[in-house]
Parts: structure tokens; sequence; C-alpha cells
């Protein structure tokens, strides 16, 4: 089974509190293991990932305000995810594929890319996300191409420009 890197926007996008519920309710399905997701790839974080989310669920406005008194539970879900998942670590490879991309394409969230990043240099063959600028990017789609390599923008609503 192939791995797949999964982003932030993943973990997180089931507490946020946006209109489409029904699309922080399929992150959420994936989150419990019962995503088709799930049967396709085995799951990866990195590192930072696990620093972005940590840094979102501390800054209250990261999530809705009724899930702040939820953090236990928000915690139980995500550890039961990371339980099924391998972590991955940030390399001299990753931070300079970062920087290349970063030097081609200045639009895009530092963050985002080092998460990409990540997944390449990992050995992952999947970066699942919701993330419209990582969906449009020439540079990142150039070198999903180069390296074989599959971006799966998870259901990225249009009306959301993230």
């Amino acid at each position: 089974m192939h791995q797949a890197m999964y982003d932030t926007s993943i973990l997180i996008e089931p507490f946020r509190g946006q209109k489409d519920r029904n699309y922080g309710q399929s992150a959420l399905l994936v989150l419990n293991g019962i995503h088709s997701l799930d049967k396709q790839y085995t799951p990866v974080i990195s590192m930072s990932v696990l620093g972005e989310l940590k840094a979102i669920l501390n800054k209250k406005e990261g999530v809705r305000k009724d899930t702040q008194d939820k953090i236990f539970e928000i915690n139980h879900i995500h550890e039961k995810f990371f339980d099924r998942c391998e972590i991955v670590g940030i390399t001299k490879e990753t931070i300079s594929l970062c920087r290349d991309i970063l030097t081609e394409d200045d639009r895009l969230d530092p963050l985002d890319v080092l998460h990409f990043s990540c997944a390449v240099c990992s050995g992952c063959k999947t970066f699942i996300f919701i993330d419209k600028k990582i969906k449009d990017s020439e540079v990142i789609r150039r070198i999903a191409r180069e390296k074989d390599f599959h971006l799966t923008p998870f259901d990225i609503p249009a009306n959301i420009d993230k």
C-alpha cells in the first residue's frame, strides 16, 4: 500500500466550524479511519504538520469557540489517527526542496510548502490536503509530475480560497 502524507488542514478542518458541514464531516471520517482513503493509503504525518497543529490548537481563534471546551475529545481523535500514522522528520533534502519551491513561487505559504516537501522527500506517493494555492501552483504540479507524485486535493469547495 502506498503512503500518503496528510496536511494539517485535514486534521483541523472538522473543528473549524465552516459553513459546509459535509466538508468537515468528510475530514472527520478520514481521522476516524472510516473514509475510503484509509483503504488506499498508509497515513503519514510530518513533524512540521504536528508542530503547526499544536500551534493552531493553542491559538484560540484557530478552532470554533464551542470546540475549545472539547479539546480533550479533539486530542483523543487526533491520537487515534496518529496511532495509524508513520511520523517523519525534516531532512536537509526537505529544506532544500522547500527553498527551491518558495524561490520559484513566493505566493505559497511556507508551512504548506514544507509539508509538501516532507511528503516528497520521505518517499510518500501522495499528498492529501485542502489548499487552493497548493492545488493551483504550477511549481508544485511540475514537481509532482517529475517525481511521479500524486496531489490529492481533498474535496476543495468552490467557495473556499485558502
